[in-house]
């Protein structure tokens, strides 16, 4: 089985800075090798399922649909095709659709050809990978129209687990199986009539070791978003900590950041990826909340990449969670002020502290690894494959489909 993977770096920005400051090696890097580095930036989910599907027989491969140097080493391979005059022109014309419509009637080039170059890319290498299984993992920041092409002859699978409203046009109908990580999502899809699975992100057991750095240098650390509207409770228990001087924090500045003065204050830069990891790896207090959406329930990628690590976790009290307190696995908060009173206690006692980051990784690799949860992902995604295969391709046996 062949899938394909469509991801994004989040901030983009980010990822340029890293090209930047890695240019010399990359100008050497044929597509593999750069394919590889890239992979090794550990962004969001990196290859933590492909790695896995492509150990477990499939042929898996990720695409990063807004990078240009992937791109490129791709068209210098010729494993995707540039656009000739004739063949830009008419691609243009019938994908007008997918380009904003006021860069369109003002006729904007510099917006519209990145735009038109991005589409075109992905088409040709699609129709040059040939993937049974399109994996669309949000935000991809790709126009799910565009995927409309592809509905009858390749299986479609979105990842859902942001707002989806941080999508560009997302149609659930669109896919013909959504994973997600909150119920409430898999109970709505599920009622509209599309098959959906419910899985938790996991820990991936290459991180702990390229984490090289134990020496913890910073007391108690946030990465993430923070100032921006459904961030409003994080928002202000981080406000509250930098206040006492008990916080410092990595992350996207959002739009109303200007009402959390000691957040700005206590601001250091960007991060994502490996970078992100070694941070939490030379921290003693890792913080974790949830954005107001998610009702009290710990379902983010922060959790799990903190226990990769092996550095101690302190979060708000989660709903859904109940080996906290059995197991000692990590500690939690439920409010403000019990919050500074666990970092102050938990500073004085380091190994007590240890002990429990130690618990936590265990756990973690134990229950929660990556090996486990896309072999299951695997068997959920090749079973609804086959029924689609029979629905729309008859003629097929199932044991060729199965590899």
């Amino acid at each position: 089985m062949k899938l394909l993977k469509f991801d994004a770096f989040y901030p983009t920005n980010y990822l340029k800075s890293k090209q930047i400051e890695c240019k010399n090696d990359i100008d050497k890097f044929n597509y593999s090798e750069y394919y590889d580095w890239l992979m090794k930036q550990r962004s969001y989910l990196s290859d933590f399922f492909t790695y896995r599907m492509n150990k477990y027989n499939w042929v898996a491969r990720e695409f990063i649909g807004h990078d240009e140097i992937l791109v490129q080493k791709l068209i210098n391979e010729g494993l995707i095709e540039s656009p000739s005059c004739f063949k830009g022109i008419k691609y243009l014309t019938e994908n007008l659709s997918l380009l904003k419509l006021n860069d369109v009637l003002n006729l904007k080039f510099r917006n519209i050809m990145p735009e038109f170059n991005k589409y075109f890319h992905i088409e040709s290498y699609i129709k040059n990978f040939d993937p049974d299984i399109i994996l669309l993992r949000e935000p991809t920041q790709l126009d799910g129209r565009f995927f409309d092409r592809y509905r009858k002859k390749k299986f479609i699978v979105s990842l859902i687990g942001c707002p989806t409203s941080h999508t560009i046009n997302w149609d659930t109908k669109r896919s013909n199986l959504i994973l997600t990580i909150l119920p409430e999502y898999r109970d709505l899809f599920s009622l509209q009539g599309v098959n959906t699975v419910l899985f938790e992100y996991g820990v991936d057991s290459r991180i702990y070791n390229e984490v090289k750095t134990r020496r913890k240098n910073f007391d108690c650390v946030f990465v993430g978003l923070l100032g921006d509207p459904v961030q409003k409770m994080k928002s202000e228990t981080m406000e509250f900590l930098a206040q006492n001087n008990r916080l410092i924090w990595w992350g996207i500045k959002g739009k109303e950041i200007e009402q959390y003065p000691n957040l700005v204050r206590t601001w250091q830069g960007q991060t994502l990826g490996i970078d992100m990891y070694k941070i939490y790896g030379s921290t003693k207090i890792v913080l974790n909340d949830y954005a107001d959406t998610a009702n009290g329930s710990n379902v983010n990628l922060r959790t799990k990449e903190v226990w990769s690590v092996g550095s101690f976790l302190l979060t708000r009290k989660p709903k859904n969670i109940t080996e906290i307190t059995d197991k000692k696995i990590c500690e939690y908060y439920v409010s403000h002020n019990d919050c500074l009173e666990k970092i102050e206690y938990y500073l004085k006692n380091e190994e007590e502290r240890e002990q429990i980051a130690n618990n936590g990784r265990e756990y973690a690799m134990k229950h929660h690894n990556y090996d486990d949860i896309v072999k299951v992902l695997m068997e959920k995604i090749t079973e609804s494959y086959l029924d689609w295969r029979k629905r729309y391709h008859q003629g097929v046996s199932e044991k060729y489909w199965r590899g």
